[in-house]
Order: structure tokens, then C-alpha cells, then sequence
């Protein structure tokens, strides 16, 4: 007669005691106001100078001209 195996005990979290309707996370309920964005806004980025700019060459690519031939009809 082959060995039977029984369940393993049952790992799982016991229920909440709070209902599920209930958030359990921080969230805001409303947008701030404008004098709190006013205060904390971030300065606008500044422009690059010259020599944080990348060297690339040549400054644009162009594919080489392709020489034109007829269309072959049959």
C-alpha cells in the first residue's frame, strides 16, 4: 500500500480585524493649496552651456544620395 501524505498546516495570514472598506494607506484626499505649491515649486531648469553639450560629429546625418534607376517593367 503506497504512503499517503496529508495536507500541510495552512501558512496563510489570519483575516483583519478592520473591514475591507476601510483604507488602510495614507492618501490625500484633495489637492493642495495654491499658496503650498506656490512656496515649495522647484526652480526651472537652466540652459545647458557649451560645454555640457555633447560633441557629435558631423552635427547632422544625412544617408548618401542614392543614384536613381529605372523602375524594371515587365
Amino acid at each position: 500500500m503506497p504512503a499517503t501524505y496529508g495536507r500541510l498546516p495552512s501558512s496563510a495570514m489570519p483575516h483583519a480585524l478592520s473591514p475591507e472598506l476601510v483604507p488602510n494607506w495614507r492618501h490625500q484626499a484633495s489637492v493642495p493649496l495654491l499658496s503650498y505649491r506656490q512656496m515649495k515649486a522647484s526652480p526651472p531648469p537652466g540652459s545647458p552651456t557649451p560645454s555640457m553639450l555633447p560633441y557629435v560629429e558631423p552635427a547632422t546625418y544625412a544617408p548618401p544620395a542614392s543614384a536613381a534607376t529605372p523602375l524594371a517593367y515587365s
